[in-house]
């Protein structure tokens, strides 16, 4: 597989012309791992309810250690 010219495939959709596509999450690490494998562009979490810092922290953990995604992009948590 070609390595990825972006970390955010949603950019490298978005400057060649093409549409991307969302789904969301509800958060936590094992709901993280298993949106790591989705087919969707980008996920939208944590756009209603209340803002829940460690249930973000989980949910990105998990979107690590399910990934890398399908195309090759892998989920960075260095300022984290």
């Amino acid at each position: 597989m070609p390595k990825p010219k972006r970390i955010n495939r949603a950019i490298e959709l978005l400057e060649s012309g093409h549409p991307i596509y969302y789904t969301s999450g509800r958060g936590g690490y094992d709901e993280g791992k298993k949106m790591a494998a989705t087919k969707a562009d980008y996920i939208n979490k944590m756009e209603h309810g209340a803002f829940d810092m460690k249930e973000l922290r989980d949910f990105m953990r998990g979107l690590v250690d399910g990934g890398p995604t399908r195309t090759a992009h892998r989920t960075d948590l260095s300022p984290l």
